[in-house]
């Protein structure tokens, strides 16, 4: 490949139609429109054939309902809900589904900026 053609070759590809959701990092599926309802208390059920983690949000006309793997998963819905709400207390309607890309979570040691003695790492 020439130099002209790595140049004008874009470095990301275009954003999926869910990069638009407000959610960060992005959902699994999130399929927001622009109708809005209020904020009520959502109804919560869980759903054993969801990851642990992993929940469905929908907001409806009829209300907001979870489907959420195990409380974890209810208390990020809850959290995704808190992302979505606006100023005047409102949410739009659509579908969140989101669960863990991986069974583990990461950790990132800035020890640049922090020094940790090799036993406090060990620790960890």
């Amino acid at each position: 490949m020439n130099v002209a053609a790595a140049r004008a070759r874009p470095l990301l590809a275009a954003p999926a139609p869910a990069a638009r959701c407000p959610v960060v990092p992005l959902p699994v599926r999130c399929a927001i429109g622009s109708a809005r309802v209020p904020l009520r208390d959502p109804r919560v059920e869980t759903d054993p054939r969801l990851a642990p983690e992993g929940y469905v949000l929908t907001v409806t006309r009829g209300g907001i309902a979870v489907r959420a793997g195990s409380a974890e998963g209810a208390f990020r819905a809850k959290a995704t809900l808190a992302i979505l709400v606006d100023d005047a207390g409102e949410v739009p309607i659509g579908v969140v589904e989101d669960a863990p890309r991986f069974r583990w979570r990461g950790l990132h040691v800035d020890v640049a900026r922090h020094f940790l003695p090799p036993a406090s790492i060990r620790a960890l």
